[in-house]
Order: structure tokens, then C-alpha cells, then sequence
């Protein structure tokens, strides 16, 4: 971040490569664990998740940075850009 090097695993770089490529999309569990993983088997699908929240944290991946990885229930996970976050939650809460 700010220019330093962040120490990726292999993996890592990986999930983080696909989701950036695809800012905006879905990225299914599925599809991320045969893109990611090269395998078939949703045997880990934990294993998803953690990467996942360590990208969010190595990455600093939050709205207060502009960018959040969303976990999208029932389907997977989609990296987000801070204009296009649904804000209505918030806007609700706040009034």
C-alpha cells in the first residue's frame, strides 16, 4: 500500500489477481476455488474465506480505502469499488 511491497503468498496473489480483474463481477465460490486452487472440490470452501479476509486485511480492502471484497451470500465474493457500495443501509441507520 502507498507504494511498499505487500508479501503475498502464492495464493494470495492469485485470489487477489481474479478479483481484481473482475471488479464489480460475482466471482462464485466455485469458480474461484477451480481458478484459484485448480481443483474441482468445494471440500474448503473455509478455505476460501480465510484467504479472503486476508486479503481484506493485508490489503487494507475497507470503504475507508475505496475498495471492499463483499461476501455476496449464497453465491461468493465480489470486490467492490466505494461508488458503487449500496449506501442505503447507513443512510437508514443515520436518520
Amino acid at each position: 500500500m502507498h507504494g511498499a511491497d505487500i508479501p503475498l503468498s502464492h495464493t494470495e496473489a492469485r485470489l487477489a489477481i481474479f478479483l481484481f480483474c473482475n471488479i464489480g463481477r460475482v466471482l462464485s465460490r466455485s469458480h474461484l476455488f477451480a481458478l484459484v486452487w485448480r481443483r474441482e472440490s468445494l471440500d474448503l470452501t473455509r478455505t476460501i474465506d480465510r484467504y479472503v479476509s486476508r486479503l481484506r486485511a493485508k490489503l487494507e480492502l475497507h470503504p475507508g480505502n475505496g475498495m471492499r471484497i463483499r461476501a455476496i451470500y449464497s453465491m461468493g465474493y465480489r470486490l467492490e469499488l466505494a461508488q458503487e457500495m449500496d449506501c442505503q443501509p447507513l443512510i437508514r441507520a443515520a436518520a
